[in-house]
C-alpha cells in the first residue's frame, strides 16, 4: 500500500513538472537572457571559436566542453572557421563560423550536447530576410522534438538568440536553420549550459545513493 502511494505521488510530481515545462525565447535580447541565467541559477560555457585556425571545419573539437557540431543535410552544409559571418563582423575576434551549402538546400547545423541542458544561445549573422524567411530552432531530447521556434532574421547584421527551458524541461540537441534555400550565413559566441564532468556526475550519484541508504536505515529502526 505504501509503495503504491509513493508511486502515485511520484507520478503526480512528474506529470506536474511536464505540464509546467516551458521555453523562454530571448530573440534579440542578450541582456535579458543573461539576467535570466542568474535568476534560474544556470552556469554556461561560451565558445567563440577563436582558438581554432582559419578554414578549420568545426565538428568534434569541443566535445570535451560538452557539445559537438554536426553539419546539416547529410554533411552538405559546411561549418568553416572564418573572420566574418558571411560579410558580417564576428562578435568575438578574430574568428567565427560561416555556413555554406550547394544552394539547393536549407543551411543548417545541429549542436549535439553530451548531456541534457536547459539553455542555448548564439549570435547569427546575415540570415536572409526574404520570402518570409525565418531563423528556425528545433530542440530535441532523446530523439523527440520538445520545441520549435521561428525567430528573427539578420540580413547584413548580427542578431542574438537565446532560449531557456523552464519548468524542468531539458534538451540534448538543437537544430539551427535558415528556411531560405541556399542562404549562406554565420554564427559566433555559441553559449550553452555547462555540462557536468563525469566525475561530478559520479559524485552526485554516490550522494543520492548515500541519502537513499540512510533513509532505509532510519525506516528499518
Amino acid at each position: 500500500m505504501r509503495i503504491a502511494l509513493v508511486l502515485t505521488i511520484v507520478a503526480v510530481v512528474l506529470w506536474c513538472g511536464a505540464a509546467s515545462a516551458a521555453f523562454i525565447v530571448y530573440d534579440g535580447d542578450e541582456a535579458g537572457y543573461h539576467a535570466a541565467l542568474t535568476t534560474y541559477g544556470l552556469n554556461t560555457t561560451l565558445i567563440g571559436f577563436d582558438d581554432l585556425a582559419k578554414d578549420d571545419l568545426v565538428t568534434t573539437q569541443y566535445g570535451g566542453l560538452g557539445v559537438n557540431f554536426i553539419p546539416g543535410n547529410g554533411g552538405v552544409n559546411v561549418l568553416r572557421v572564418d573572420n566574418d559571418m558571411n560579410d558580417v563582423p564576428p562578435i568575438s575576434t578574430p574568428y567565427c563560423i560561416q555556413i555554406f551549402d550547394n544552394a539547393t538546400m536549407y543551411t543548417e547545423f545541429t549542436s549535439a550536447f553530451t548531456a541534457p541542458v536547459q539553455t542555448v544561445a548564439l549570435w547569427h549573422g546575415d540570415v536572409a530576410a526574404k520570402n518570409s524567411n525565418v531563423f528556425r530552432v528545433t530542440l530535441s531530447n532523446g530523439g523527440n522534438t520538445v520545441g520549435t521556434f521561428n525567430c528573427a532574421t539578420s540580413k547584413n547584421t548580427s542578431h542574438f538568440l537565446g532560449i531557456i527551458a523552464t519548468g524542468g524541461d531539458q534538451f540534448d540537441s538543437a537544430l539551427f536553420s535558415s528556411r531560405s534555400l541556399g542562404d549562406a550565413w554565420g554564427l559566433d559566441n555559441f553559449e550553452f549550459q555547462t555540462v557536468p564532468e563525469p566525475s561530478s556526475l559520479m559524485l552526485c550519484g554516490l550522494g543520492c545513493i548515500g541519502i537513499a541508504a540512510g533513509w532505509r536505515r532510519r525506516r528499518s529502526k
